[in-house]
């Protein structure tokens, strides 16, 4: 049996604490659109969340395993 890599996702939830004169403010720095805010301490898996990164079966066989191919087994009859 061969061992493969298998790009996954999920997602994360948590809060951040950031300096504002209102809600709404906050919540538009919040989406922090220049990736400057860090990522929050008190992250939390999002149960369900885990999924494939992508569904390209020969994509993943030459990105992420070297073009390995499939073991051929006998089928027994």
């Amino acid at each position: 049996m061969k061992s493969w890599q298998i790009p996954v996702s999920w997602e994360m939830c948590g809060t951040v604490t950031v300096q504002a004169n209102t809600l709404a403010e906050a919540m538009e720095i919040a989406r922090d659109t220049d990736g400057k805010i860090p990522l929050p301490d008190d992250a939390y898996y999002v149960d369900g969340s885990w999924d494939l990164s992508y569904d390209d079966v020969e994509g993943i066989r030459e990105i992420h395993n070297g073009g390995q191919p499939d073991e051929i087994t006998e089928e027994k009859s």
